[in-house]
């Protein structure tokens, strides 16, 4: 019997719509290789003027309709059947959030104290379909028989596969698939590891942890920290955390450094962006017509 995997395993964990793109690009994502690369993590600086909204701008960027994502995986599901294959019907509906990529994720004290650690979505693995390697095979085609690649974005998929396949016909070629689905998991990245390293979010750390020292006794350093501690009961664990988050006023602070790397995103990948919203745009004009047949 083949292998079956399990798309979050075979890429690691990715969020939101990058989730439905498991097996192509993403895989590659990392900080040191994106189109971002003209300017290191280091060189970024976050922007003097802020745009309040810049957060809310690149979820609207990156967020294809549920249309356009369900196209994309009726696209796929036809070039499997094509092949004789069947393809596991996937959630196409989840939103991109650039905040959830930004760490620690938000955590309120109600949150915190029906669910811990494990809030009401952050468990999509128990949708992630399991295929065995004939499907996979299809599904990201043989780089043997030739990658298809975009200037200026990491990674490459292979030309033969039905994830390419899909990317033709919704977004009207496979470069501009590409594109669109890796520049989700890997644009941003240079601009959130500079506002991780931000000194206000430093900042936040050690007020953080005086609090959870004075308040609770705990010597822990940073609230990613206490996620995966397991010194004592997560759940109350996380009841200390988000108390003082609150204190410190941590999420206000984590939003305002992110809207300041993200207004300077906005403005260095303009020219990207353009392509990415006529990337959308053509998405979910095909959309219609491929769920239609």
């Amino acid at each position: 019997m083949g292998t079956i995997r399990n798309f979050r395993q075979a890429c690691g964990s990715l969020m939101g719509v990058g989730a439905l793109a498991l097996g192509l690009v993403g895989c590659s994502a990392s900080s040191s290789g994106t189109a971002s690369d003209a300017s290191s993590d280091s060189e970024i600086k976050a922007a003097i003027r802020i745009d309040p909204q810049a957060i809310e701008k690149v979820n609207t960027l990156f967020n294809m309709t549920p249309a356009a994502q369900q196209a994309k995986e009726a696209a796929i599901a036809q070039c499997m059947q094509a092949k004789g294959l069947t393809w596991p019907a996937r959630l196409a509906d989840q939103a991109f959030d650039i905040r959830s990529q930004f760490s620690p994720k938000p955590l309120s004290i109600e949150e915190a104290q029906q669910y811990g650690y494990q809030t009401q979505n952050s468990n999509p693995e128990q949708d992630a379909p399991f295929v065995d390697d004939a499907t996979w095979d299809a599904y990201t085609g043989s780089p043997e028989n030739g990658n298809i690649a975009v200037e200026g974005i990491p990674g490459a998929i292979a030309k033969d596969g039905c994830l390419a396949q899909s990317y033709k016909e919704v977004f009207g070629s496979v470069e501009t698939g590409v594109l669109f689905e890796s520049g989700i998991l890997n644009l941003p990245l240079p601009y959130l590891n500079a506002a991780v390293a931000d000194k206000r979010i430093v900042e936040l750390d050690k007020q953080w942890a005086t609090c959870m020292k004075d308040q609770h006794g705990l010597e822990i350093a940073t609230p990613e920290l206490a996620a995966v501690d397991t010194s004592m009961d997560s759940q109350q664990l996380a009841v200390y955390d988000a108390q003082c988050r609150q204190e410190v006023k941590y999420e206000e602070g984590a939003t305002e450094v992110l809207n300041a790397y993200l207004t300077t995103f906005l403005a260095d990948q303009q020219g990207v962006i353009d392509q990415l919203t006529q990337a959308k745009q053509t998405a979910e004009k095909n959309a219609p017509v491929i769920l239609g047949k």
